[in-house]
């Protein structure tokens, strides 16, 4: 195997910006951020909308979507009315904050470095208490999202390697994170395919506590995730806090592992030939679904696919 010499990502680059530890202070809020939003119909806004709420917004990690409302068409003024349609589209936004002033001053910092070409944000209404959330730490979130960030980079320097004629079996974290029993399922379409999936759930994550794993192919997806997540445990142990701050992350690991799992069937399929999935009685007796890689894109339940 041929190593290159790459600048990937730094997993722990940004974390100085991250609350320290302890609990994690002041109360929860939602405020509402009103958005401007071209699309040719309503049911297109609201489409479009959902989609910043679910993907773009995340990634800006200082907090979580609760809501997403289309308010109604928006009055253009004489230079915009050739363009076209916008709407007015409201979306609140939950964190913890010590009061409303600073959680909506808050919000609009953070709010006003996104420069999203498909929105704008007109405005900010007042922060309002609410009864407390279920949501990840800042840090947590940072966390995830450095690591699928990381996870990528990487596994796009094996599609390369594998394009360019390297055995499957040969690769750095691709081997690692699929099993190796189906490999020869393991075509090149297929395989970027499945790391398109890793970006996909790198987003579901940070969607706690709604984190939904549509079938098989993002549950293994979401184990490498986690499993990186917690590697990098080992690199904060050395920190003055480390081993506290190791702590609050794993029980937020821990939770998220557990809300975002139905079951755990797939991680058979490392174990050696034979293993249990291998046995059609125990398939049967235990339920276990999707277990091939032919049917790992298949949803497990149409009405919730992607």
């Amino acid at each position: 195997m041929s190593i290159v010499a790459t600048t990937s990502p730094d997993p722990l680059e940004d974390w100085e910006s991250i609350p320290q530890l302890g609990p994690s202070p002041g109360r929860w809020f939602g405020v509402p951020a009103t958005l401007l939003i071209t699309a040719p119909t309503r049911a297109a806004a609201k489409e479009l909308a959902d989609t910043i709420a679910t993907e773009r917004l995340p990634r800006l990690l200082d907090f979580t979507v609760k809501g997403v409302q289309v308010l109604g068409r928006h009055q253009p003024d004489e230079r915009q009315r050739r363009g076209a349609p916008a709407w007015t589209v409201e979306v609140i936004l939950v964190l913890k904050a010590e009061g409303a002033d600073e959680a909506r001053r808050d919000v609009e910092r953070v709010c006003r470095r996104d420069a999203g070409g498909s929105h704008l944000f007109l405005g900010f209404g007042a922060a309002h208490e609410i009864e407390d959330q279920e949501r990840l730490s800042p840090m947590c979130r940072r966390l995830l999202a450095s690591t699928v960030e990381v996870l990528v980079h990487h596994l796009r320097e094996d599609l390369a390697d594998i394009a360019a004629g390297e055995a499957f079996e040969d690769t750095w974290f691709l081997s690692d994170y699929l099993p190796s029993r189906f490999q020869d399922a393991y075509n090149l379409p297929f395989l970027e395919r499945w790391v398109g999936k890793v970006e996909t759930v790198g987003l579901k994550l940070l969607q706690y506590p709604n984190t939904y794993l549509a079938c098989t192919a993002e549950e293994l997806a979401a184990h490498a995730i986690l499993a990186d997540a917690r590697a990098n445990f080992d690199l904060l142990g050395e920190t003055a806090d480390g081993a506290d701050l190791c702590d609050q992350l794993t029980e937020e690991i821990d939770v998220l592992d557990d809300c975002a799992f139905e079951d755990h069937d797939i991680l058979m399929a490392f174990e050696d030939v034979p293993c249990p999935a291998d046995n059609p009685a125990i398939v049967k007796m235990m339920g276990i679904a999707n277990f091939t890689p032919d049917t790992w894109f298949t949803p497990f339940r149409d009405e919730r696919a992607d």
